[in-house]
């Protein structure tokens, strides 16, 4: 395999990260190499979001929060809108009204299509399964109003599905634990279909340890994922990237700090533009001797800020020299 970064990587790169002269709401005047809380006080809370992702025009942001449940996840997916400059409060998703549990939206590159992940039964009811499916729900005139669709036997099993991902020709990537391995598959798109799942390289799939959670690129040039139990992880779970070498994926590397840190690092997504990466962790007060509590009341108040280790969703530059850095590394250890 070349060693050497190709003119045609970077011609993949520019056509996934488009003109640094449009703004979208998410936009930054300034450059954003260390993450920041995205939408301080409205979409991040002292409550546990995650899972953030946005339409092709920046102007819809949904999300999942996280709430208390004894009986595992329990999740609710919202929206908010960008108007008039600023963020709306959030809502529920139409499909998500807290019947069950709904988590993990992502948003295909035409905007078209919301999946997102349930523990809901097949037909109506008010109750749930003890697994999660892959489902779909199509844009309107509405919103996200039309009737979330299964994706059917072949993506989902008696197994969990989690976090999909899809590419600008359809190909869906998720998560799985199948009785054929746990780990991150790929279902190809082809005639108007999925095809049967396979699971990506070890290089991604590594032996012993867990890799979940992954963020496809539009033009499948690289993928973003979570990962646990890698030796050079720095703390409860890390973000890491690898690249697409003549249809095979290179060696995975952590994206490192700060975007990584002591806490865990999960639920990746890429804006519409590609140029900033947003993240859940589960970093804050309580992590490293950071706060110095001195009394009751002081314990109490540490839970009432955003930052308080339930989970918060960043916003960190995603920059061509980051990405071409990632890609050397990766070619290094190979």
């Amino acid at each position: 395999m070349k060693k050497n970064i190709s003119l045609s990587f970077l011609i993949a790169i520019g056509s996934t990260i488009s003109s640094y002269g449009q703004t979208f709401s998410y936009s930054s005047k300034e450059p954003l190499p260390r993450p920041i809380l995205f939408a301080k006080g409205i979409i991040n809370t002292p409550m546990y979001e995650l899972n953030g992702c946005f339409t092709p025009d920046g102007n819809s942001f949904v999300f999942s929060i996280n709430t208390p449940s004894n009986n595992g996840i329990y999740c609710i997916i919202m929206i908010a809108e960008y108007k008039k400059g600023k963020w709306t409060t959030p809502r529920n998703a139409p499909f998500s009204p807290g019947i069950y549990s709904d988590v993990d939206p992502f948003i295909s590159p035409d905007g078209k299509k919301l999946f997102f992940v349930s523990n809901r039964p097949y037909a109506q009811g008010n109750y749930s399964k003890p697994n999660y499916d892959i489902y779909v729900v199509n844009k309107t005139e509405n919103g996200w109003d039309s009737v979330p669709q299964n994706l059917g036997n072949l993506i989902n099993d008696e197994r969990d599905q989690f976090f999909p991902s899809v590419a600008a020709n359809g190909n869906l990537y998720f998560y799985s634990n199948k009785v054929t391995g746990s780990g991150i598959y790929c279902s190809k798109f082809e005639d108007g279909k999925y095809a049967k799942p396979e699971k990506l390289d070890s290089t991604i799939n590594k032996k012993n340890t867990s890799s979940i959670d992954d963020c496809i690129s539009t033009d499948e040039k690289f993928i973003i994922f979570a990962s646990y139990g890698r030796p050079d992880s720095k703390g409860g779970g890390d973000l890491y990237i690898s690249f697409n070498i003549n249809g095979g994926w290179s060696e995975a590397v952590n994206l490192g700090e700060p975007i990584n840190s002591y806490a865990r690092e999960f639920c990746p997504s890429i804006t519409p533009d590609g140029k900033y990466l947003f993240f859940t962790s589960t970093r804050g007060i309580f992590d490293n001797g950071q706060a110095n509590f001195k009394s009751y009341t002081d314990i109490v108040n540490a839970y009432k800020v955003i930052e308080n280790g339930q989970g918060n969703i960043y916003q960190v530059d995603l920059t061509r020299e980051f990405l071409e850095e990632l890609k050397a590394k990766s070619l290094k250890k190979e």
